[in-house]
């Protein structure tokens, strides 16, 4: 007879597996109905959901980063929740909700395995990290210099690719939206964006207008002045609010403005017209982050890496030639 699984429960019942382990899990998202009927089920077709788990890691983010706005880092959570199911493994989240100060004064880290930070956090915090006797893995930001596994996208030869593409549709006034030294990602964006520009002789036109406040919260964008016939934006949430906001003063995307998102998220589908972006796979980055930190844990891996992973371009409606 064929061992019981997840899927066999969530097949039972119904509903997808993510269902299944965050009811094992006591995840709040799950109402306590549904959490009944999962356990029957589990004994029903006998599944042992209480068995010991090969190892314990921690998912450690900002709730900034898990909010509903922000559907990448939600999606690749979900992914590292569905590996964790794969390998066996305990999974459990801290979400930080305010400052990073006290965080090595209000969690003891030893108890965990392994450790996955999610989302750029502070050099401090992240050298603290190194320095701690636990397996980590940085996903999506990096710093030269300490000595942590990291994988990310390749964010800088993808930004090339990408301002290179809405070079060859004749645009040269392209503009880069994206708050610098905010996070590794958007400064390795601009660099692309940058390069692209040099190299096509565009330097006289290399502009950027910031996407956030210090505060980190999204804001209006700054479309005084002449606009140019593009934006690179940093990430697909960006642009949908820029199209937005073109829309509203009257200009056509793309008939007066060609718009370029990046992520490959919901924001890309939703918008009015679809978002062009450069597609990034959280799948493939989760992944990637939780071979990382099995090898660290299991094979004892002595030596830092950083694994950067290739992304390409999904040609949607927001982009056209300059000279249609």
């Amino acid at each position: 007879m064929k061992k019981p699984t997840m899927k066999t429960i969530a097949d039972k019942l119904g509903i997808s597996t993510m269902t299944v382990s965050k009811s094992f899990k006591n995840s709040p998202d799950i109402s306590e109905d549904m959490r009944r009927k999962v356990l029957k089920a589990a004994r029903d077709v006998g599944y042992n959901y209480r068995k010991k788990k090969r190892h314990k890691v921690l998912v450690l983010t900002k709730q900034t980063y898990l909010s509903k706005d922000d559907t990448f880092y939600n999606e690749l959570y979900n992914r590292l929740n569905e590996r964790s199911d794969e390998k066996d493994i305990q999974l459990s989240l801290i979400l930080i909700k305010d400052t990073e100060d006290v965080l090595f004064e209000s969690y003891d880290f030893s108890q965990y395995d392994g450790i996955l930070l999610m989302g750029q956090f502070s050099h401090d915090t992240t050298e603290k990290m190194a320095e701690l006797e636990v397996p980590s893995v940085c996903i999506d930001f990096y710093y030269h210099g300490i000595d942590i596994d990291t994988v990310i996208s390749n964010n800088f030869i993808s930004a090339f690719d990408a301002t290179s593409y809405l070079i060859e549709l004749g645009h040269k006034k392209i503009t880069f939206l994206g708050t610098l030294k905010k996070t590794s990602s958007i400064n390795d964006r601009y660099l692309g964006y940058y390069k692209a520009m040099m190299e096509s002789d565009y330097e006289s036109h290399i502009a950027t207008i910031d996407d956030r406040n210090s505060g980190e919260i999204y804001q209006t964008y700054d479309l005084s002045g002449a606009l140019p016939t593009a934006f690179l934006c940093n990430n697909d949430n960006v642009a949908y609010r820029l199209i937005n906001q073109l829309k509203s003063l009257g200009y056509n995307v793309p008939g007066d403005i060609s718009v370029m998102g990046f992520d490959d998220v919901l924001y890309s589908r939703i918008s009015e017209p679809q978002i062009t972006t450069v597609r990034v796979s959280r799948t493939q980055m989760a992944d990637k982050s939780f071979d990382l930190l099995l090898e660290k844990i299991e094979k004892r891996v002595n030596y830092t890496r950083r694994a950067a992973l290739d992304c390409f371009i999904k040609q949607k409606d927001s982009t056209k030639s300059i000279n249609e």
